[in-house]
């Protein structure tokens, strides 16, 4: 897997969404010496450049804002400080059309949003944090996965504000707005076991991800089908957590 690794895109510059990067770079490093495209925020590009004074890794790194522009598969698509970037080829390779990133609105400076489409026409939109965004929505227009945080319940709304995440509620009207084929909620508060929780606002089309969740794009038609089962499975630790809480 390591060593087929192609491009890593990278939301934001808070650790955790960041911090695993250095250990991948190292392990893929004993494996080929193919550089690894990494796709992201600015301030990143300091943090790598630190890390190879330390260890030299093979590596091109694309900042977010380079890619605001719709990022075409294909050779000499895009040049980066003079040169030619290796993402196109990249996204040639993995049967990628296209890529851009989409300016969220979190509590940190460049924090991105990401929408791929598919050679074979499915579109993916990840939102990365963010509170609710409409240049994000208006980009995965019509996505077949719309991936959005869901950070906080509903009553939470001055939290969700005060830290840039959003709401349950929040997310699933996102992807309502992006005319999604399937909303995807991810990124949970600590003060949740595993999963969201599960109410009203979940329409026919809203699933959730869990830990170690795969899915096959042939099996998104069944995808909701399985919110009602992992809520029965976590339903015990909702409970207990609730309790611990009080």
């Amino acid at each position: 897997i390591l060593s087929n690794l192609k491009v890593v895109w990278i939301s934001h510059i808070h650790a955790d969404h960041h911090s695993g990067l250095p250990s991948l770079l190292r392990m893929r490093s004993r494996l080929t010496r193919e550089p690894l495209v990494i796709v992201g925020p600015r301030q990143l590009r300091r943090v790598l450049s630190m890390y190879s004074k330390i260890e030299h890794v093979p590596m091109e790194f694309i900042d977010c804002n380079q890619t605001r522009d719709i990022v075409k598969a294909g050779e000499g698509c895009l040049e980066i400080r003079g040169a030619e970037s290796q993402l196109p080829a990249r996204l040639e390779a993995l049967g990628i059309a296209s890529l851009q990133s989409v300016e969220v609105h979190h509590s940190c400076y460049n924090c991105y949003g990401c929408v791929l489409v598919g050679k074979q026409g499915w579109k993916l939109a990840y939102s990365g944090d963010t509170r609710p965004c409409k240049a994000f929505v208006e980009a995965a227009a019509n996505a077949t996965i719309f991936i959005h945080e869901a950070t906080f319940e509903n009553e939470l709304r001055a939290e969700a504000e005060a830290k840039k995440h959003s709401l349950t509620a929040e997310a699933v009207a996102s992807g309502i707005g992006a005319k999604a084929y399937r909303t995807i909620l991810t990124h949970f508060s600590q003060r949740y076991p595993k999963i969201p929780v599960i109410d009203e606002t979940f329409t026919p089309s809203t699933c959730i991800a869990f830990d170690l969740m795969t899915f096959n794009l042939r099996n998104l038609e069944h995808l909701p089908t399985v919110v009602p089962d992992v809520a029965v499975r976590f339903e015990g630790r909702q409970d207990a957590a609730a309790a611990g809480a009080e």
